[in-house]
């Protein structure tokens, strides 16, 4: 069987009848590096997708002739997790007025599925950056957005989710439409801000790993 972990191939046993999970898992634990994880996975040429990765990695890890092994740094998973929340949330705020025009005019079905889209983008984006704190750094009360605490910065999204959640329960779509319309603008840009300080440090991480080099 031939293993290759990054492109370079190294010469590892499996125990008869090891799962491949357990066999990924071993040869990252001998040959690859502590500070870098599994990202991707090709078994005889095929890449293993997640509808099914679970099925694959209970087979027998002789099941298989090439067994292919990608890693990466925390911190470049970060980075391009970040880039894509940055992406997302410029494309759910470029329809935020719109949204909030169907409010205005009384288009309600429109406006709660508009804003539904919106909503879970933001969660979305909440989930990335929660996961992108923990592969980044240890010490996010030293992080600071234009001179502010990443707590201080999250305070006004946390404000506007509260009014939207308000005018929601009380039915006042009017309400709702000014919040979307004049004031979610500065929730959306303090993500913003969230998400280019982590994506800076994420840089600066990787920049120390390779060196004091620029990254590709």
């Amino acid at each position: 069987m031939e293993v290759y972990l990054d492109e370079t191939r190294v010469d590892h046993v499996f125990d008869p009848g090891e799962s491949l999970e357990r066999g990924l898992r071993a040869v990252h634990g001998r040959y690859g590096s502590g500070d870098r994880i599994i990202v991707g996975v090709k078994c005889d040429g095929v890449h293993l997708l997640n509808e099914g990765l679970h099925e694959a990695l209970q087979k027998p890890v002789g099941a298989f002739r090439c067994i292919e092994i990608l890693t990466a740094a925390p911190c470049v998973l970060a980075s391009e997790a970040l880039g894509e929340a940055r992406r997302s949330l410029g494309d759910v705020d470029a329809r935020r007025v719109q949204i909030a025009a169907h409010f205005s005019a009384g288009r309600i079905r429109e406006g709660m599925s508009g804003l539904g889209e919106m909503l879970s983008v933001w969660q979305q984006v909440h989930d990335v950056v929660a996961k992108s704190v923990q592969m980044i750094t240890d010490d996010l009360a030293s992080m600071r957005v234009e001179g502010e605490s990443i707590e201080e910065v999250l305070d006004a999204p946390r404000r506007q989710l509260m009014q939207i959640r308000d005018a929601l329960q009380t039915q006042d779509f009017v309400m709702l439409a000014d919040l979307l319309e004049y004031e979610f603008g500065e929730a959306v840009q303090s993500w913003s801000g969230v998400i280019d300080a982590l994506d800076q440090r994420a840089q600066e991480r990787i920049r120390e790993d390779a060196g004091g080099e620029e990254p590709l």
